[in-house]
Formats: structure tokens, C-alpha cells, sequence
């Protein structure tokens, strides 16, 4: 018994690790994120990628960058949609990019220009059609 038991210490041991690949982690609904180690929403802009900018030119009415996924100002920097916008409620969840200081009129497709400077935000924000009702249930203004 003692010898069966060593055994399999050994052996397991020596077992090679399980290894999942990025694609194989999430279901088809969500992507692996490696800068949060977990799976996240798809991006709206993520199929049918325009591969000169990374975004769909159908979605994001003409702005470099509009939906793409970001954890910090930077990773927006280099596009016209250049602000990253976080959810309070949730900010360790990734954001996306989008327009800051928006007027009506300045966000293109579903998107909506949401004022919620009176519940604290610094200036109005261009908000996905989900993000816009759900800032409406919380006081702010979207045009």
C-alpha cells in the first residue's frame, strides 16, 4: 500500500500541466483578456474588423477606434474616438473608446451623447445604445 501511494506521488507528479489555449477559454459570447486574466464581452466592433484601423467602419460611423476595448487613456490615444471610458460601477471591468465632450450629434450609429456631469462624471461622453439606457436609469441625459 505504501508503495503504491510513493508511486503515485511520483508519477503525479511528474505530470505535465493542463494547458488551455487563449481561443479555447471562453465561450463564443466572450474573449480572453490577458491584461485582466478572464473572459470579457466581445466588442461590438470586434467582427468584420476594418484592418486598417481595428474597427468596423459600419459601427463606428467613421471614427477611428469608436467601441474598441480599453483599460486606460493610452490605449485610446492613438485614435479620433481617444477617450477611454470606464464604467464606475464595475472599473476593473475593460471600458471602450470613445468621444469625450460630446454635443448632440457628435456620436455616430447606436451611439448616444450622455451627459452625466450632474452625477459626477468630468463631461459627456459618447455611450453604446446599452450603456445610454443604462446611464438614463441612473439621472443622466443622452441625445
Amino acid at each position: 500500500m505504501r508503495a503504491s501511494f510513493t508511486l503515485f506521488i511520483i508519477t503525479g507528479l511528474s505530470t505535465p500541466a493542463c494547458q488551455i489555449a487563449d481561443k479555447d477559454r471562453c465561450p463564443d459570447y466572450l474573449v480572453w483578456s490577458s491584461s485582466y486574466k478572464s473572459c470579457v464581452p466581445i466588442a461590438e466592433d470586434d467582427t468584420d474588423s476594418d484592418t486598417t484601423n481595428g474597427t468596423d467602419s459600419e459601427t463606428d460611423g467613421g471614427v477611428s477606434g469608436l467601441g474598441n476595448e480599453c483599460v486606460d487613456q493610452p490605449d485610446c490615444a492613438p485614435y479620433d474616438a481617444d477617450y477611454c471610458a470606464i464604467n464606475p460601477l464595475t472599473p476593473n471591468d475593460p471600458g471602450y473608446c470613445t468621444i469625450f465632450d460630446c454635443v448632440a450629434g457628435d456620436c455616430p450609429g447606436d451611439y448616444q451623447c450622455c451627459d452625466c456631469t450632474e452625477q459626477g462624471a468630468d463631461a459627456a461622453v459618447c455611450m453604446n445604445a446599452d450603456d445610454a439606457a443604462a446611464a438614463i436609469g441612473f439621472g443622466c441625459s443622452c441625445s
